[in-house]
């Protein structure tokens, strides 16, 4: 099914690329190209089409998606290409064409699920799902368990495994964000939030195809 004329304003951070990238494409096709791992976007996504960027320090260049974004960051490459000439270039090119970001509807801590044990998910879940600090959650501990030390060093501990599996654990976002198929399509990453508009939103994966008319 698509949904249209959401017209949902909003800030958006992170990833985002060209909209005539994706113009007649899939859910599953989108998904190939931008780096997702197969099924990411079963649920469906939203495509919010974003404010350009009026600096060159708003954004950082990423190549394309064949490099996923924890690969090419702070290496060469990036380094090498991310000159304030070749970001003011693109602040040329984004004034003329319309920036496109896609949201799955399924949340991230939701994807990740399946790489983790139920105790760290469970974890990882009270951070970031309601809006915790790492902080708040081990003064919670300490106040539900306060009479026996044991427990809450065995807690504490596993907390801190399981924000380190969600920070630092390479191998699951290598399979939540592997290479992009074929070439891949430009991408850029916001340094900033930026203003966007919820236009539409595809939920049948294979059926339905964004169209630039939304």
């Amino acid at each position: 099914m698509i949904q249209l004329s959401l017209d949902i304003p909003t800030q958006v951070y992170g990833f985002f690329t060209l909209e005539k990238y994706l113009i007649g494409l899939s859910l599953y096709e989108i998904e190939g190209i931008l780096g997702y791992e197969q099924g990411r976007l079963k649920q469906g996504a939203d495509f919010y089409i974003v404010t350009p960027p009026n600096h060159a320090s708003d954004f950082d260049r990423y190549g394309t998606s064949v490099f996923p974004g924890h690969k090419f960051e702070n290496s060469n490459l990036q380094n090498a290409i991310n000159t304030n000439e070749k970001r003011n270039e693109d602040l040329s090119t984004f004034r003329r064409k319309r920036l496109i970001k896609v949201i799955p509807l399924q949340m991230h801590i939701e994807a990740m699920a399946k790489y983790l044990s139920r105790e760290d998910y469970q974890l990882i879940r009270e951070v970031k799902t309601y809006g915790r600090s790492e902080q708040e959650v081990i003064d919670h501990i300490n106040l539900m368990y306060r009479d026996n030390f044991e427990l809450i060093q065995q807690v504490k501990s596993a907390f801190a495994l399981a924000s380190d599996i969600y920070k630092k654990n390479k191998s699951i976002n290598d399979e939540m964000y592997p290479s992009a198929k074929d070439s891949g399509v430009p991408q850029w990453k916001l340094k900033r939030g930026m203003p966007a508009r919820c236009i539409c939103r595809l939920t049948d994966y294979t059926q339905d195809r964004y169209q630039k008319a939304f």
